[in-house]
C-alpha cells in the first residue's frame, strides 16, 4: 500500500468504509513476503557481516553451523560411498550365484527386487510422515500463538479448526507409522526367506552367503547412518536459515543509517527499498485494521 492509497483509505475510513479483514489479510501476506525477502538478503550477505557487533552472535553462530554442516556433509558423502560399494558387492554376489544355480538365482533376484520395492515404499512413507510431522509442528506452534494472543484474541472458530487439523495430522502420522511397521515386518520376512535360500547352496555359495549377509548388514547400517546425518543436517540448515533471516532483517533496517550495512548490501539496494516499502505498507494496513 502506497501513501496515496493509505490517504484514500483513511478518507474512506472516515466515512465508515473500514474493510478490516482485508487489511489484516494484506498485512499478513506482506509480512510473509517480507520474511522471505529478509531470508534472501541474509543468505546473500551474512558472510560479510563479521564487522557488525549488533549481529556478531548470529554471524559467528552461522560460521559454526556452516562448519558443522560441512563436516556432516563429508561424513554423509563417505557413508554414501560405502553404501554404493555395498550395493555393488551385493550385485556381484547375485551374479556369482547366477553362474552356479540359475533357478535359485532367479528366485533371489525376484526376492531382491521385492525388497528394493519395499524399501522404496518405506522411504516414501517415511518422507510423508516427516511432512505430516512438520505440518503438525507448525499447527502446534500456531495454536500456542493463538491461545496466547490477547490483543486481539484469536477467534474461537480458528482455534477449534486448528485443534481439528492437529488431531487429523496426528492420526495421519499414526497411520504412516503403522504402515512402516507392516513394511518392516514384510522386509524382515523376506530377509529370512533370502537367508533360507542361501542355506540351500553348496559350500561355495555358503561362503558367498556370508559375504552377502555382511553386505546387507553394511547397507542397513549405512542407511541408518545416512538417515541420521540427513536429519541432523536438516536441523542445522533450519537454524542457519533462521540466523540468516535475522541478519537480513538487521541489514535491511539499518542500510540507510549504518555505513557498514550500506557497504555490505550495496548490490541489494533495490531489494532494500522494496522491503522498506513493504514495512510501510504493513504498518498502514495494521493502522487501518485498528491494530
Amino acid at each position: 500500500m502506497t501513501p496515496t492509497k493509505y490517504f484514500l483509505a483513511r478518507v474512506g475510513l472516515a466515512f465508515g468504509i473500514q474493510r478490516r479483514n482485508q487489511r489484516m489479510a494484506d498485512a499478513a501476506a506482506e509480512s510473509h513476503l517480507l520474511r522471505d525477502a529478509e531470508l534472501h538478503l541474509g543468505l546473500a550477505v551474512w558472510e560479510q557481516c563479521d564487522g557488525i557487533e549488533e549481529i556478531s552472535v548470529e554471524y559467528w553462530n552461522n560460521r559454526k553451523l556452516v562448519k558443522e554442516m560441512n563436516g556432516l556433509s563429508e561424513r554423509l558423502a563417505e557413508c554414501q560411498a560405502r553404501l554404493d560399494e555395498a550395493h555393488e558387492q551385493r550385485a556381484s554376489l547375485l551374479l556369482a550365484h547366477a553362474e552356479q544355480d540359475p533357478e535359485i538365482t532367479e528366485k533371489r533376484v525376484a526376492l531382491i527386487q521385492d525388497l528394493d520395492a519395499l524399501a522404496a515404499k518405506r522411504d516414501v512413507i517415511i518422507a510423508n510422515a516427516r511432512r505430516v510431522r512438520r505440518v503438525y509442528d507448525g499447527l502446534k506452534m500456531k495454536l500456542e500463538v493463538m491461545k496466547e494472543a490477547t490483543d486481539p484474541p484469536a477467534p474461537r472458530e480458528e482455534i477449534e479448526e486448528c485443534v481439528k487439523k492437529l488431531r487429523a495430522a496426528k492420526d495421519e502420522f499414526a497411520g504412516y507409522k503403522d504402515q512402516r511397521a507392516e513394511i518392516g515386518a514384510e522386509i524382515e520376512a523376506k530377509d529370512e526367506e533370502l537367508a533360507e535360500m542361501d542355506r540351500l547352496l553348496d559350500g561355495q555359495k555358503k561362503e558367498r552367503r556370508v559375504d552377502a549377509s555382511q553386505a546387507f548388514q553394511v547397507i542397513g547400517e549405512c542407511n541408518k547412518e545416512v538417515s541420521a546425518l540427513r536429519a541432523e543436517i536438516g536441523l542445522l540448515e533450519k537454524r542457519h536459515l533462521e540466523l540468516c533471516a535475522e541478519i537480513g532483517r538487521h541489514i535491511s533496517r539499518n542500510a540507510h543509517t549504518n555505513q557498514t550495512c550500506a557497504a555490505i548490501c550495496k548490490n541489494q539496494m533495490g531489494l532494500i527499498e522494496i522491503m522498506a516499502a513493504m514495512r510501510r505498507s504493513i504498518a498502514y494496513n495494521r493502522r487501518l485494521a485498528g491494530l
